[in-house]
């Protein structure tokens, strides 16, 4: 399994409190999950500092899925 993928789902099973093995790229962080606006600040921040990026307000509030996390962060300066 892709690297990023796992350590998305590690920080995302940590923030909110969720079993790993119950998140699939298709995962809504929202409507899988129970994230409320507060949890997803806390999970972007997390993201962003396990990977060392930072993630534009706009861009959070456009990925829904574990997949569109995953596909931003390979988009992203990290990866490039």
């Amino acid at each position: 399994m892709d690297n990023v993928f796992v350590h998305v789902t590690d920080i995302i099973a940590t923030e909110l409190n969720t079993d790993p093995e119950k998140i699939t790229p298709e995962t809504s962080l929202t409507d899988d999950l129970g994230a409320n606006e507060l949890d997803l600040a806390t999970l972007y921040a997390a993201i962003e500092e396990f990977f060392g990026c930072q993630i534009p307000i706009d861009q959070q509030e456009q990925m829904q899925t574990v997949q569109q996390i995953v596909n931003y962060l390979y988009g992203s300066p990290v990866y490039l």
